[in-house]
């Protein structure tokens, strides 16, 4: 479960995020 949908959407901004 992804409290950010738009993580889902865009990978990449879950790399950023995650940085």
């Amino acid at each position: 479960m992804h409290p950010h949908p738009v993580l889902h959407v865009s990978p990449r901004l879950h790399m950023v995020n995650h940085h």
